[in-house]
Protein backbone atom coordinates (compact mmCIF):
# COMPACT_ATOMS: atom_id res chain seq x y z
CA UNK A 1 0.00 0.00 0.00
CA UNK A 2 1.24 3.45 -0.88
CA UNK A 3 0.72 5.62 2.24
CA UNK A 4 0.17 9.29 1.56
CA UNK A 5 -1.46 10.10 4.85
CA UNK A 6 0.29 9.49 8.48
CA UNK A 7 -1.09 6.60 10.47
CA UNK A 8 -2.50 9.11 13.18
CA UNK A 9 -3.67 11.14 10.55
CA UNK A 10 -6.06 9.07 9.45
CA UNK A 11 -7.25 7.99 12.45
CA UNK A 12 -8.08 11.60 13.47
CA UNK A 13 -9.94 11.91 10.38
CA UNK A 14 -11.75 8.47 11.30
CA UNK A 15 -12.09 10.14 14.89
CA UNK A 16 -13.46 13.18 13.32
CA UNK A 17 -16.78 11.00 11.77
CA UNK A 18 -17.46 9.09 15.05
CA UNK A 19 -17.53 12.43 17.37
CA UNK A 20 -19.43 14.15 14.49
CA UNK A 21 -22.41 11.58 14.84
CA UNK A 22 -21.50 11.26 18.83
CA UNK A 23 -20.53 7.52 18.09
CA UNK A 24 -18.97 5.50 21.07
CA UNK A 25 -17.21 2.44 19.92
CA UNK A 26 -16.24 1.35 23.06
CA UNK A 27 -20.13 1.35 23.65
CA UNK A 28 -21.33 -1.21 21.07
CA UNK A 29 -22.15 -4.67 23.31
CA UNK A 30 -22.46 -6.93 20.76
CA UNK A 31 -19.01 -8.79 20.34
CA UNK A 32 -19.88 -9.87 16.85
CA UNK A 33 -20.96 -6.36 15.54
CA UNK A 34 -17.75 -4.67 17.33
CA UNK A 35 -15.61 -7.00 16.07
CA UNK A 36 -17.19 -6.02 12.41
CA UNK A 37 -16.89 -2.36 13.18
CA UNK A 38 -13.69 -1.97 14.79
CA UNK A 39 -12.48 -4.16 11.26
CA UNK A 40 -14.04 -1.66 9.30
CA UNK A 41 -12.75 1.15 11.32
CA UNK A 42 -8.93 -0.33 10.67
CA UNK A 43 -9.47 -0.96 6.78
CA UNK A 44 -11.02 2.82 6.58
CA UNK A 45 -7.92 4.07 8.32
CA UNK A 46 -5.90 2.06 5.51
CA UNK A 47 -8.00 3.37 3.15
CA UNK A 48 -7.35 7.18 3.96
CA UNK A 49 -3.55 6.24 3.93
CA UNK A 50 -3.71 5.37 0.81
CA UNK A 51 -5.74 8.84 -0.58
CA UNK A 52 -8.34 6.88 -1.27
CA UNK A 53 -10.99 8.15 1.63
CA UNK A 54 -10.84 11.88 2.86
CA UNK A 55 -13.00 13.04 6.03
CA UNK A 56 -12.65 16.23 7.34
CA UNK A 57 -15.40 19.35 8.10
CA UNK A 58 -17.12 21.92 6.00
CA UNK A 59 -18.22 24.91 7.50
CA UNK A 60 -20.32 22.64 10.26
CA UNK A 61 -20.66 19.67 8.40
CA UNK A 62 -19.26 16.64 7.77
CA UNK A 63 -17.28 16.06 4.56
CA UNK A 64 -16.35 13.03 3.24
CA UNK A 65 -15.33 12.23 -0.12
CA UNK A 66 -14.14 8.75 -1.61
CA UNK A 67 -11.83 9.23 -4.68
CA UNK A 68 -12.24 6.25 -7.37
CA UNK A 69 -9.65 4.01 -9.16
CA UNK A 70 -10.81 5.77 -12.20
CA UNK A 71 -10.20 9.20 -11.11
CA UNK A 72 -13.53 10.36 -10.42
CA UNK A 73 -15.00 11.28 -6.55
CA UNK A 74 -17.49 9.97 -4.63
CA UNK A 75 -19.10 12.72 -1.94
CA UNK A 76 -21.22 11.77 1.10
CA UNK A 77 -23.65 13.75 2.29
CA UNK A 78 -25.05 14.30 5.70
CA UNK A 79 -27.12 11.22 6.79
CA UNK A 80 -30.64 12.49 6.93
CA UNK A 81 -33.85 10.59 7.80
CA UNK A 82 -34.78 9.69 4.30
CA UNK A 83 -31.49 8.59 3.84
CA UNK A 84 -32.69 5.98 6.78
CA UNK A 85 -35.84 5.39 5.02
CA UNK A 86 -34.24 4.57 1.46
CA UNK A 87 -31.91 2.28 3.23
CA UNK A 88 -34.93 -0.04 4.13
CA UNK A 89 -35.14 -0.93 0.74
CA UNK A 90 -32.31 -3.04 1.25
CA UNK A 91 -32.68 -6.31 2.95
CA UNK A 92 -30.46 -7.72 5.72
CA UNK A 93 -27.04 -5.34 6.46
CA UNK A 94 -25.40 -5.65 2.58
CA UNK A 95 -28.66 -4.42 1.67
CA UNK A 96 -29.31 -1.66 3.80
CA UNK A 97 -25.19 -0.16 3.86
CA UNK A 98 -25.29 -0.03 -0.32
CA UNK A 99 -28.52 1.35 0.12
CA UNK A 100 -27.49 4.06 2.41
CA UNK A 101 -24.08 4.56 0.62
CA UNK A 102 -26.12 4.70 -2.66
CA UNK A 103 -28.61 7.64 -1.45
CA UNK A 104 -25.78 9.72 0.56
CA UNK A 105 -23.56 9.60 -2.49
CA UNK A 106 -26.37 10.61 -4.71
CA UNK A 107 -25.61 7.62 -6.97
CA UNK A 108 -28.24 5.38 -5.74
CA UNK A 109 -27.84 1.60 -5.37
CA UNK A 110 -26.87 0.63 -9.23
CA UNK A 111 -24.16 3.02 -8.73
CA UNK A 112 -22.73 1.50 -5.85
CA UNK A 113 -23.05 -1.92 -7.14
CA UNK A 114 -20.97 -1.10 -10.21
CA UNK A 115 -17.70 -0.69 -7.74
CA UNK A 116 -15.23 -2.37 -7.67
CA UNK A 117 -11.99 -3.74 -5.53
CA UNK A 118 -11.13 -1.06 -3.68
CA UNK A 119 -13.64 1.34 -4.29
CA UNK A 120 -16.38 -0.78 -2.84
CA UNK A 121 -14.54 -1.80 -0.03
CA UNK A 122 -13.98 1.81 0.76
CA UNK A 123 -17.64 2.29 0.55
CA UNK A 124 -18.30 -0.83 2.74
CA UNK A 125 -16.22 0.60 5.79
CA UNK A 126 -17.74 3.99 5.37
CA UNK A 127 -21.38 2.10 5.21
CA UNK A 128 -20.76 0.02 8.30
CA UNK A 129 -20.03 3.11 10.39
CA UNK A 130 -23.13 5.14 8.27
CA UNK A 131 -24.87 2.56 9.82
CA UNK A 132 -24.07 2.69 13.37
CA UNK A 133 -25.91 6.45 13.52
Amino acid sequence: MNTLISNESAQEQVKAFLDYYDLDLDGIADEDQRKNVMGAVDRLVRHIQAGRVEIGMSGDSLAVTQHLQGGASLAYQELTGSIRLEADKGNGVIGRMYCTVGALTGVGLAGIKKLRGKDVSAAECLGVLFLLV
